[in-house]
This record gives C-alpha cells, sequence and structure tokens, in this order.
C-alpha cells in the first residue's frame, strides 16, 4: 500500500509494510496535516478510495484505525469511499471498520439519457471528432443512464472510429466492448462473493427478457415463496436487484442479466 500527494500539499510517497501500516500511516497522516496546517490553517486531508468493494481489507483496517485515532485529536481530515451498493453489508460489519456506519452514504442515480447524449456530443465536438445522430442514439441508449457504462462507453466509440468521425458501426462495436469490460469490473466482482443460493436466484431471474415475477423464481428454485423472499431480501440489501413493482423484482446493473446467461455454467460450479 502506499500513499501519494496531489496538487499544492504535497505528500512525497511512502510504502508501508502490513507489519507497521497502522502507525506508519497515523505518523504520515499526522505529518501531512501539520504541514498542510503551516500553509492554510483553515484547511485539512480528503482521502478518497475508489473501487472499495475490491480494495484490500487490511489496508482498509488500518487506514480506519489511523483516521479515527485523527478524528479523536480533532483534525480536519475526512475519507470518502465509492464503490458497489453491496459493500457495505460486507464492510460494515466488519469489527475495525466500524466508523463506516457512522458515514453519510449517497447512492449515486442513474443519468437521464438525454444529458448523457448532450454530454456525448459536446465532448466529442470539443475534442475535434463528431458522431452521427443514428450512432448518438446506440450509444446513449446502451449506457441506461448508469453512471461507469457512460465512461465505458464513450472511451470505446472513441477507440473504435476509424477516422474523426464516429458512425454506427464504431458505435456498435464500441458499446460491445464496453459491455465486456462492465462484465469483468463490476458484474464479476458484484457476483463473486455470494453464496450459491444467491447466484442460483440471480440465474433463476436471468430466465425472464424483463423483471421476474417473484412466484416464478420460487417455483424455478424448487422451493416456498417464504423461503425464497429470504434470498430476495438478501440481493436487494446487496443492491444487486431492485423491487421494480409489486411482486416483481429486477437487476440494478445494466447487462447483468446478460452476463448471468453467458457465465452460468462457471457460476453454478463455483457457488460456495
Amino acid at each position: 500500500m502506499g500513499i501519494e500527494g496531489v496538487g499544492s500539499a504535497d505528500l512525497g510517497k511512502v510504502e508501508f509494510n502490513e507489519t507497521t501500516l497502522p502507525m506508519t500511516l497515523r505518523a504520515t497522516l499526522t505529518d501531512a496535516l501539520d504541514r498542510i496546517g503551516k500553509r492554510h490553517s483553515d484547511h485539512g486531508l480528503l482521502i478518497t478510495v475508489d473501487e472499495t468493494q475490491g480494495a484490500n481489507v487490511s489496508d482498509l483496517r488500518a487506514l480506519a484505525t489511523a483516521v479515527q485515532h485523527l478524528i479523536r485529536e480533532e483534525r480536519n481530515i475526512a475519507v470518502a469511499f465509492a464503490g458497489l451498493p453491496g459493500m457495505t453489508s460486507s464492510l460494515l460489519h466488519d469489527n475495525v471498520i466500524t466508523f463506516l456506519r457512522r458515514a453519510m452514504p449517497v447512492e449515486l442515480e442513474d443519468i437521464s439519457l438525454g444529458l448523457v447524449s448532450d454530454a456525448f456530443e459536446e465532448v466529442i465536438t470539443a475534442n475535434g471528432g463528431a458522431i452521427t445522430p443514428e450512432a448518438l442514439q446506440i450509444a446513449t441508449e446502451a449506457t441506461h443512464g448508469y453512471p461507469f457504462m457512460i465512461q465505458l462507453v464513450g472511451y470505446n466509440i472513441w477507440r473504435k472510429a476509424s477516422g474523426s468521425v464516429i458512425d454506427a458501426g464504431a458505435a456498435r462495436a464500441g458499446v460491445e466492448a464496453a459491455r465486456i469490460r462492465l462484465g469483468g469490473t463490476v458484474h464479476e466482482p458484484a457476483i463473486e462473493d455470494l453464496s450459491s443460493v444467491d447466484r442460483t436466484y440471480l440465474l433463476a431471474m436471468a430466465q425472464d427478457q424483463g423483471p421476474s415475477r417473484t412466484g416464478d423464481i420460487a417455483q424455478r428454485l424448487g422451493k416456498d415463496p417464504q423461503y425464497a423472499g429470504r434470498y430476495r431480501e438478501r440481493l436487494i440489501q446487496a443492491g444487486i436487484i431492485y423491487p421494480s413493482a409489486y411482486g416483481y423484482v429486477d437487476f440494478t446493473i445494466p447487462y447483468l442479466r446478460q452476463w448471468l446467461q453467458e457465465h452460468a455454467a462457471t457460476l453454478m460450479l463455483g457457488g460456495n
């Protein structure tokens, strides 16, 4: 684990070993806060952690320990974590990372497709490119307004263009590349820690082309509705599915249904 300063408060770069990590990290952060305070008495230190669900738990514990000490000392420090919705269910039950329970959760909602379309067109034009109306519609609708998918689609349609103009072919190729990337970076991490029954529930859902009726899922599982309902609630709490209507559930993450269909055999063999 390392920490590297950015901007006016240059922290330098420090490497930590696992044994002394909490104490070394606390000392490093204290030194950084002292230096920031000397230059700007009203400034503090913000630590951001991205892809938290894939972070090393030992590193998170060390960070939590160091930050909690500094908070007790009333130092001007804050931490922002970003990750999949389901990460809180596992991290909040960790004995050391309990200070996350006092954090303010902010769940990002899907972005309207109108804004997505405008953003694509503005960024592409500002960088000397162009996109056809058909390609813009394909790219926009493929994102489903999902923030990370917007990034992936935008990046990949630009790469797939043969020249300065992004046409429908480049858009379709870029969307497919983005979908595959989403599978490896979002779908797989979201599923890998689920139990075999959780996965079976999701695979039962994946048999439908749209929202699934909870009664049908229970029937496919060969269980009574009350039994299936327990796993429904677990998956809702994990941010994997949501109740789309009374008696129906659907997937929260775009393209998860298709990813489950493609990986069904592997998931059944790899259950816990």
